[in-house]
């Protein structure tokens, strides 16, 4: 008689089973995925609508860009090209000296640019030309928004589709310290024409980039930091793993101001190579990095914030090494058992 166990026919091993994402789950990752994709575009604009169309902010960021020294060389220089183009310096000096000195007439002339160099530099560094630049750096403020509007009223102007700065302020007050030292050949030359006194700080690409971020933006810059918020909270909101899902927002968050971020540190690459070989490369990029001080600030802050939803979210979920990391942490924090009490000694 046989003992064999009976075997059911047509038997098959256990499947595991398939994982569907509900409705709740998918409109979660919807949410995540827009969020991160709106949030460069959104921290973008938050900045344009604060820096560019808030008086006080755009002054208190623009207004350290009088004492830059690339700046400053960069107006000094194009003042110093200005009054002595096109100018025979040599005949203008032989004329103010006696035939005997007729010989010094060439190397004094030769100085004459690195005087007015020196002259304009001077004149940048006092505390009355710092004077001048607070008043002014207040209108300066509507003239970007009008040159990026392509409005070409102002001191900073759309000029052949670029952001330039005129220095014919600049220059009157230089013309007026080379009167007071003789040099009225000079002085009395009437102020050159704009295209000779202005100093490119974004040239017509970076204009037109810059108009279509700007026009972009500013309609949607008052509300859509705030719908890119809403989306992350909703996000975190629909899942059923809240935790997890808040480790996943940190990763968006940080996905998306990494994006911004390494935008921000090639677009000053970019423009200097635009401007290479002349006197606006450094000034251009000073121009830039200190119009964009806020932002690049802004952007670590983000990301500091995009690295401590990570961590968080992920020591708080149900992920098994985040269950036995929490697990030893409450391990260290319970208090040791008593000791058992010693046996009493023995006795003879």
């Amino acid at each position: 008689m046989s003992t064999d166990s009976p075997v059911e026919v047509g038997s098959a091993p256990p499947t595991k089973k398939k994982r569907r994402y509900g409705a709740r789950t998918i409109a979660a990752g919807l949410c995540l995925a827009l969020a991160t994709m709106l949030l460069p575009l959104s921290m973008l604009s938050f900045w344009g609508q604060k820096t560019l169309t808030d008086t006080e902010q755009f002054v208190a960021t623009v207004q350290p860009l009088a004492t830059e020294p690339e700046i400053i060389d960069a107006i000094a220089a194009t003042v110093t090209t200005a009054l002595t183009k096109n100018l025979n310096l040599e005949e203008e000096v032989q004329n103010l000296l006696p035939p005997a000195a007729a010989p010094l007439a060439g190397p004094i002339s030769a100085a004459i640019p690195t005087f007015v160099n020196q002259l304009t530099i001077k004149l940048l560094s006092t505390e009355q030309f710092q004077q001048i630049w607070t008043k002014t750096v207040g209108t300066l403020q509507t003239a970007i928004v009008k040159a990026l509007s392509g409005d070409t009223d102002g001191p900073v102007t759309a000029s052949d589709g670029k952001i330039v700065l005129d220095t014919g302020a600049v220059i009157d007050e230089v013309k007026k310290m080379l009167a007071e030292r003789g040099l009225t050949s000079i002085a009395d030359r009437p102020t050159p024409p704009a295209a000779d006194r202005e100093i490119v700080l974004l040239d017509s690409e970076q204009v037109a980039q810059a108009q279509t971020i700007y026009k972009l933006t500013v309609p949607i810059a008052t509300w859509l930091i705030v719908v890119v918020a809403a989306l992350f909270l909703a996000a975190i909101g629909l899942s059923h793993r809240r935790s997890r899902m808040i480790a996943y927002v940190g990763v968006g968050v940080l996905i998306g101001a990494g994006v911004l971020r390494l935008a921000l540190a090639v677009a000053p690459e970019f423009i200097s190579n635009t401007f290479t070989g002349t006197a606006f490369e450094a000034a251009s990029v000073v121009f830039f990095n200190t119009l964009t001080t806020y932002l690049l600030n802004g952007t670590a802050m983000v990301l500091i914030i995009g690295i401590l939803l990570t961590v968080g979210g992920w020591i708080f979920s149900d992920q098994r090494y985040a269950v036995a990391l929490r697990e030893k942490v409450e391990s260290y924090r319970k208090p040791s058992p008593p000791a058992p009490p010693a046996p009493p000694a023995a006795t003879a």
